[in-house]
């Protein structure tokens, strides 16, 4: 038996060797390979801790990895990081571990500005303001589909400008899996200058929302009138759809 756990100790003695010694590079490979087009470059550290300083897809810079690693994670038969991503005004840090054919992530929170939202809400008159927070608590994915999330966002201090200038207010949304495939969720607001009520659904061809807006500010009335389509009943009906690789189709008002 005390043989034995020599033997056990002389191997996570080498595991942790090599996760000190082996390059940065090492690990970002099966990454590279998963993803078409995506190479980094400016690699340092080692897959223990390491770095890269630019994450392209083709000529499109998408910012900065670090991560550093779990290695009692492997007793487990995983490989898990903390990592922390940083491309511009855009942001994400949280851990992601694999094992068994599954990619796990929790405590995930990113941040982006809201203009990042005009190709989604296609409003070309309307420029939005503001930053959009997202939080991941779980999520699983085996292979390319996923098994779990649970997750929402908030765009905070929500506004627009072009045609017309309005503040909206806090806009919550949460989501998760729908029993019948893919992401769904529902969108409100916070009882703020705009009033929103709706639902919207994703998966990996696209996306597609239905929103109910309306005004409690004259200057929100004043935007909505480039938004969605009038209900007899008052407000506006905004539908939308798209891929994720195209810009989305607008409704005529």
């Amino acid at each position: 038996m005390r043989r034995a756990w020599w033997v056990v100790a002389g191997l996570l003695v080498f595991v942790a060797a090599l996760l000190v010694l082996l390059p940065a590079s090492v690990a970002l490979r099966p990454v590279e390979a998963h993803v078409p087009g995506l190479r980094f470059e400016e690699v340092s550290g080692t897959v223990w801790r390491g770095r890269a300083g630019r994450a392209l897809i083709g000529a499109h810079d998408y910012g900065r990895l670090q991560w550093r690693a779990h290695p009692l994670a492997l007793l487990r038969g995983a490989l898990a990081a903390d990592i922390d991503w940083q491309g511009g005004d855009r942001h994400a840090r949280g851990r992601v571990a694999y094992g068994f054919g599954v990619l796990r992530a929790e405590a995930v929170r990113a941040e982006f500005p809201a203009s990042l939202l005009q190709r989604v809400l296609d409003t070309p008159v309307l420029q939005p303001h503001g930053r959009v927070e997202v939080h991941v608590a779980r999520a699983e994915f085996a292979g390319r589909e996923p098994r779990r999330l649970e997750g929402d966002a908030v765009w905070r201090e929500a506004a627009v400008s072009g045609a017309a200038r309005a503040a909206l207010g806090d806009i919550h949304a949460r989501f998760g899996l729908r029993p019948d495939g893919g992401v769904g969720g529902v969108l409100d607001d916070a009882g703020g200058p705009l009033a929103l009520a709706g639902e919207f659904r994703a998966d990996a061809a696209g996306y597609r929302a239905e929103l109910r807006l309306d005004a409690r500010a004259p200057d929100v009335a004043e935007a909505l009138y480039w938004v969605g389509e009038p209900l007899a009943q008052g407000g506006r009906m905004l539908r939308l759809e798209g891929r994720w690789l195209e810009f989305p189709r607008r409704e005529p008002r």
